[in-house]
């Protein structure tokens, strides 16, 4: 137990932060909590003096390294320490062969607790007598269990058809790709049987007789699995049903039209169910190896798999079989078309069935891809937030406006000693770097732990000037002094903040940071596109308005544009034009560190969405009162533009043939759109959509006119339409609607989906 205790007290002297996911530049809050902790620790149970023990600043600023070895010293000769057996630092000097023979005597006790520090989880502090660790939850084996194709195998074991003479003497007559094809259709028809038999098996024979899981545990364990069951049926009743329809001898089905029908189920279920493959099996492990009834459960599932077939392969393989199955089909789609003739009907079929698998497999890595990331940005983030909960822990007296907490300012950026000079005078030695705000405090004296709050600064309402050179204090015998300012940017070159560095190294430290943080608050990838962006916290899943995939994380994910109300990622602000900076010109500001002014009209918002305060009636009334702002302004921006004439819309191309409008649009991003006027007089809608070419494909739709009957004293007018399903009374109006809305309700394009009409191309 004592030498446990040692290899904690080490790790956590030790402990730059890095494992707890902050950077380097917060290491110094955490070392110094850490060497609190130990000092805490030496004092309440070991029975040594204040006297006796090194300060914090004789370690982490090394003022003093014999103190601490004194006090090591002093440590190793306690008699919890003497009591252990482990012999402590000499009392009395020690030279020549005594010295030697016993260094060598206690190298093997060393590298004993050397290997017990590397081999032990590295532990972080965030609060007095408090600690806590990571743990990623990884799944042993995963890669290679999604690879084993054992189970497969066993369960749809491949044939090798073997041809008769009839077949062979076909193919001189031109019929042996038709009876060839024979082959691959039945192997795909056996084995869709066998796999649906299987998913049958894992629902009757695991799922439902494993009655100590709770159901939710079993929404988590067989994820989709009712779905995939259904899926299936349809798509081999499908298969059955167009085989046995065979109009002519030599007509032997349309397997790719079958399949074509039922893809966008298959994506749609095999993208969730591929994605949520590594927690179910996370949470199966749990349940069999740590739960509360995991021994029962594990009885019982092995009785389970008894009954099961085949039985050799735990339930954990029966899991995967669907993401291999899934691996498969372009396979077999493959060998079904290369066997079929190209004057076959189902030839077309075939090809674009097999692109389309291949794509949904493109989609599912995509997937899992960004849920990967997702999960790391989540511990990243929980890592985050448990540092800056720390970190207000252990400030005291803090008064933040409209009570408010510090995960409400971003992330934190970097911590250290700083003297810092504001109006009032002297503010702090000790400085706090977030996002969005600054804090300044005192640092504890001794062995109090706790900061003492002075002031909090607001990084938004400032900017910051060029590195200056050194100041050279008035007094003959001072050193450099190394200063950082900050300006108010509501007073021209009024100095708010003073910050004096200890070194010309730290002073570059600290004003990258701020450049960081700075740019978080107005990014420079927004320097051109009108934006006004606010960074926030989304309660819910948002997706990025530009790139379409989900903000990440748990807070402060991204920025809303409170003009247009786009969501977006950081990397994406350069490539998604504001849709109404037109409308509401941006102020002109004197620096490009400076934040982007906000409209006259919107209130300014002093916090961002809590994640701890969110039920706070001024927080909720504050940010109602700026949606409502936002949507009245969107709502005037969209019936403004819509009076425009068709001349002056940034959408209006005027007379363009198909070809010069493709290569307008092709090299410009997904959503981007123009209304041209075709040879024949009609208008087409053109725009930007994702596809099989790397830069995207350009989709071109009809827009069809007629004369509206109206009552008699109003006569006719015109209307225009997609499709008859939905009519405008102006090409404005049928533009506005389908910002907000794909174009799948009018066409069934595959490229369609989830595509609106974002960019008008006069604006990009």
């Amino acid at each position: 137990m004592l030498n446990n205790f040692f290899v904690f007290v080490f790790r956590v002297i030790c402990d730059d932060g890095s494992s707890g996911g902050s950077s380097s530049n917060v290491s110094d809050f955490l070392c110094r909590n850490n060497i609190f902790l130990f000092l805490h620790a030496i004092l309440s149970h070991f029975e040594l003096t204040e006297e006796q023990i090194f300060s914090p600043e004789d370690l982490y600023l090394c003022q003093d390294i014999g103190k601490v070895f004194r006090t090591l010293s002093e440590l190793s000769h306690t008699p919890k320490v003497l009591k252990s057996g482990v012999g402590g630092f000499p009392r009395k000097d020690c030279s020549g062969d005594k010295l030697l023979k016993r260094l060598k005597s206690e190298k093997g006790n060393y590298e004993e607790l050397e290997k017990q520090i590397c081999s032990q989880d590295l532990l972080y502090s965030d609060s007095f007598g408090q600690g806590q660790g990571g743990n990623s939850n990884k799944i042993r084996g995963q890669e290679s269990m999604y690879f084993n194709e054992d189970i497969y195998q066993t369960i749809f074991p491949p044939k090798q058809p073997r041809l008769s003479l009839a077949d062979i003497s076909s193919f001189a007559t031109g019929a042996g790709k038709r009876n060839k094809r024979k082959a691959p259709i039945e192997e795909l028809l056996s084995t869709e049987d066998k796999y649906l038999e299987n998913l049958i098996m894992v629902r009757d024979v695991f799922r439902e007789k494993l009655s100590l899981m709770s159901s939710e545990d079993k929404k988590l364990v067989f994820f989709l699995l009712d779905d995939l069951i259904l899926l299936h049926s349809d798509l081999l009743f499908g298969l059955k049903k167009d085989q046995q329809a065979k109009p002519t001898k030599d007509f032997d089905g349309q397997i790719g039209r079958v399949f074509l029908n039922h893809m966008p189920r298959i994506t749609h279920l095999y993208s969730g169910y591929c994605v949520h493959l590594p927690t179910a099996m996370s949470h199966l492990e749990h349940l069999l190896e740590s739960g509360n009834l995991s021994s029962s459960i594990k009885k019982q599932v092995q009785e389970c798999q008894a009954e099961a077939h085949p039985s050799t392969f735990p339930l954990s393989s029966h899991l995967v079989i669907p993401f291999q199955r899934f691996l498969k089909y372009h396979l077999l789609l493959q060998e079904i078309l290369k066997r079929t003739a190209e004057d076959h009907p189902d030839y077309l079929n075939l090809q674009l069935a097999r692109e389309e698998m291949v794509k949904a497999g493109a989609i599912v890595n995509e997937k899992k891809r960004e849920q990967e990331e997702c999960d790391e940005q989540d511990r990243q983030d929980e890592s985050d937030m448990r540092l800056i909960l720390s970190v207000s822990s252990n400030i005291k007296l803090m008064k933040l406006e409209n009570g408010l907490n510090l995960l409400d300012y971003g992330r934190l950026r970097k911590t250290g000693d700083i003297v810092s000079y504001t109006d009032s005078g002297r503010s702090g030695d000790y400085a706090f770097l977030f996002d969005l705000m600054i804090v300044l405090c005192h640092k504890p004296k001794w062995l109090q732990h706790r900061y003492r709050f002075r002031e909090a600064i607001k990084i938004r309402d400032h900017y910051l000037e060029p590195l200056p050179p050194p100041y050279q204090s008035s007094q003959p015998s001072s050193s450099e002094v190394y200063v950082l300012r900050l300006f108010s940017r509501m007073e021209p070159r009024r100095v708010t903040l003073t910050l004096v560095c200890r070194s010309m190294a730290e002073r570059e430290v600290w004003f990258e940071a701020l450049l960081l943080a700075m740019d978080t608050i107005n990014p420079s990838e927004n320097a051109k596109q009108g934006h006004v962006v606010q960074l926030l916290t989304f309660a819910e899943p948002t997706d990025c308005f530009q790139c379409g995939k989900v903000l990440q994380g748990r807070f402060f994910q991204g920025y809303r544009c409170l003009r247009c109300q786009a969501c977006l990622h950081k990397k994406c602000l350069s490539d998604c034009a504001c849709l109404e900076v037109g409308l509401h010109p941006l102020k002109k500001t004197n620096s490009l560190m400076l934040p982007t002014a906000l409209p006259d009209s919107l209130e300014r918002s002093n916090s961002t969405l809590s994640l701890v305060n969110t039920s706070s009636e001024s927080q909720n009334k504050r940010h109602s009162q700026i949606r409502e702002t936002v949507q009245e302004l969107q709502i005037n921006a969209i019936r403004e533009q819509e009076n425009l004439p068709l001349q002056q819309q940034p959408w209006y191309a005027g007379l363009l043939d198909v070809k010069t409008a493709t290569i307008r649009l092709e090299n410009l991003p997904v959503g981007t759109f123009l209304i041209r006027v075709r040879n024949c007089g009609q208008y087409a809608l053109m725009l930007k959509c994702q596809g099989e070419k790397p830069k995207g494909t350009v989709k071109s739709m009809k827009i069809e006119e007629e004369d509206l009957e109206l009552e008699e004293e109003h006569g006719k007018q015109k209307v225009f339409y997609l499709s008859q399903a939905r009519k405008f009374a102006s090409l404005a109006k049928l533009v506005s609607f389908y910002r907000h809305r794909d174009l799948t309700e009018n066409f069934n394009y595959q490229v369609l989906r989830g595509v609106n009409l974002k960019f008008p191309y006069k604006n990009i």
